[in-house]
C-alpha cells in the first residue's frame, strides 16, 4: 500500500541543478521579449519624437522585411526613411542625431535627408507599401 504513494510523490521531485537551468533560461527568455519590445516601442518613438520637439519630420515607407526578432511580433519593415531638413548639404545637429538614431533603429532601411517637403506636393508618388511618420504610424 505505500507504493503508489511513493510513485505519485516521486513524479513530482527534480534537483536543484535542474530548477536553476530553468530559471536560467526562463529568465534569458523574458530578457531577450524584453529587448525586442522595447526596440519595437523604440521605432515608433523615433516618428513620434522627431516631429513633436522640432520642424524635423521623419517619414517612412514599408517595403523590406524587418529584422527576424521583430518581425515575429508583426513589426513591419521600411525601405526608406526620410529625414526632412531645411538644408540638404548642411543639416543641424539635431537632424544629424536624428538620422543616426534613425539608422539604428530602422537597420534594414535606406536613411536620407531630404529638404523637400514632397508630401504636400501634389507631383508625389509614394514608394509601394504604407508610409508613415508625423506623429507615429498610420
Amino acid at each position: 500500500m505505500t507504493a503508489p504513494a511513493d510513485l505519485r510523490r516521486r513524479w513530482f521531485r527534480f534537483s536543484l541543478r535542474t530548477l536553476l537551468v530553468m530559471v536560467a533560461i526562463f529568465g534569458t527568455s523574458l530578457g531577450w521579449l524584453a529587448v525586442q519590445v522595447k526596440w519595437i516601442r523604440d521605432r515608433h518613438r523615433v516618428f513620434q519624437l522627431a516631429s513633436g520637439v522640432s520642424e524635423t519630420e521623419l517619414v517612412g515607407f514599408e517595403g523590406n522585411s524587418a529584422p527576424w526578432s521583430i518581425r515575429l511580433f508583426g513589426e513591419p519593415g521600411f525601405s526608406e526613411v526620410w529625414v526632412m531638413v531645411d538644408d540638404e548639404e548642411h543639416p543641424t545637429e539635431r537632424d544629424q542625431a536624428i538620422k543616426r538614431n534613425a539608422e539604428v533603429q530602422f537597420p534594414e532601411a535606406d536613411i536620407r535627408y531630404s529638404a523637400e517637403r514632397f508630401l504636400a506636393s501634389p507631383k508625389f508618388q509614394p514608394p509601394t507599401g504604407r508610409m508613415h511618420g508625423g506623429g507615429g504610424f498610420f
